[in-house]
């Protein structure tokens, strides 16, 4: 072998060593976006976070929103049109399906902004969502509550909310589990005796469309608020 042959065995060999890893890598890789999987997670806050509402419009003036908006940020203010259990509600950037979520007065699950200014107080009213038409079990209330679909305007890897129900009912659950389905998977909260809870879901991959399943319980009834995502 020369002198030359030599001196670049060893650089050659290096080469070789490199190329072979670069597929090994590449399968990886690929391997680890194939079983990436969706996954429980905590309140993110830095996401937007919208709180529901009345207005009575007749009363109301431009700057009732404006104060509303600077007293309660960074949470954002969105505005509902009816009480009256007809509409999707739908909120910058995402719809939630027809006929599943209502609006509803509190049941102490959550707590209620106590306004300073008077005319907040009397102007606005804080609103809640439910996912049954009420009353529940009455008619034209839903005997169950409902699956819940959420589109989202373009592709997140975050949503979260908080979730309510009755405390007060010991030994009783109205709902067991809340499930989120994402990218056909499905991501499971036991809530059982644990009211209020913050339910929050990530997938690295990307969604534009979510399911909230209720499971269990009751009547698979609970109560919704402060929806997140980014």
């Amino acid at each position: 072998m020369s002198k030359v042959n030599k001196i670049m065995l060893p650089f050659i060999r290096k080469q070789m060593k490199i190329k072979s890893i670069f597929p090994a890598m590449a399968i990886l890789l690929a391997s680890s976006t194939v079983n990436a999987a969706p996954l429980a997670v905590s309140e993110d806050f830095f996401a937007p976070t919208f709180q529901f509402f009345m207005l009575d419009a007749k009363k109301a003036k431009p700057i009732t929103k404006t104060l509303l908006a600077q007293t309660i940020a960074p949470i954002i203010p969105f505005y509902l049109t009816t009480d009256k259990n007809q509409t999707a509600i739908k909120i910058p950037g995402a719809t939630f399906g027809t006929n599943q979520l209502y609006s509803y007065a509190n049941t102490t699950s959550f707590p209620e902004y106590n306004f300073a200014d008077k005319n907040l107080k009397v102007l606005v009213k804080q609103k809640f969502l439910v996912n049954f038409r009420s009353p529940v079990g009455l008619i034209p209330g839903d005997s169950r509550g409902q699956v819940v679909h959420v589109h989202f305007t373009k592709a997140v890897n975050y949503f979260g909310a908080w979730f309510g129900g009755r405390t007060d009912l010991v030994g009783f659950s109205l709902v067991d589990t809340i499930r989120y389905v994402v990218n056909g998977q499905a991501v499971d909260t036991n809530v059982q005796g644990g009211f209020p809870k913050f339910i929050g879901v990530e997938d690295s991959v990307g969604f534009t469309d979510l399911d909230i399943v209720p499971i269990g319980g009751a009547t698979q009834s609970y109560y919704f608020d402060k929806p997140s995502f980014r």
